[in-house]
């Protein structure tokens, strides 16, 4: 198992904060903002078509949050150009006011030859979009594994 940062295979595009221009006054649970999934070859840079990308959502709690649970959210096959649409989730971020509901997004990336890809921790803000150009590695040999990107918070991005 491998992990990599953004600047490695996975290149989050948009990751803006938000300002006091857009922010809405409502709850935390009714607040949104979007997702852009585009998936790419890392070698050559081209776009794969067909490839299956699923979002969940994943809730932990407990004293020492042993338990959770996740829910596959959405699947989507990705166009010629290695696209799927634009979709809009609830937010889930760092920055929220109440970090006792512990939810986030998982993104798992499969396709035939390929090395399967699963980004962590995906961070959603309000009325912003938030872009990944997820590259993934041809399959070589008889080895099994994957790629697995974590999303570093901005404590651990300002501390280094």
């Amino acid at each position: 198992m491998k992990i990599f940062y953004p600047g490695r295979f996975c290149y989050p595009i948009n990751y803006i904060f938000n300002n006091s221009s857009n922010y809405n006054h409502g709850t935390d649970e009714e607040k949104t903002g979007y997702l852009d999934i585009n998936v790419f070859r890392n070698i050559g840079y081209t776009p794969i078509e067909g490839a299956t990308v699923l979002i969940s959502s994943v809730s932990y709690s407990g004293q020492f949050y042993e338990f959770g649970e996740g829910r596959i959210l959405y699947e989507y096959k990705t166009d010629k150009n290695g696209k799927i649409p634009i979709i809009e989730l609830p937010i889930h971020n760092e920055l929220m006011r109440n970090h006792s509901n512990h939810n986030f997004y998982i993104i798992s990336v499969y396709a035939e030859g390929f090395y399967d890809a699963y980004l962590f921790h995906v961070q959603i803000f309000e009325n912003e979009t938030t872009t990944f150009r997820i590259y993934l590695s041809n399959v070589s040999g008889d080895q099994r594994r994957f790629d697995m990107i974590i999303q570093p918070t901005t404590e651990e991005i300002h501390s280094r």
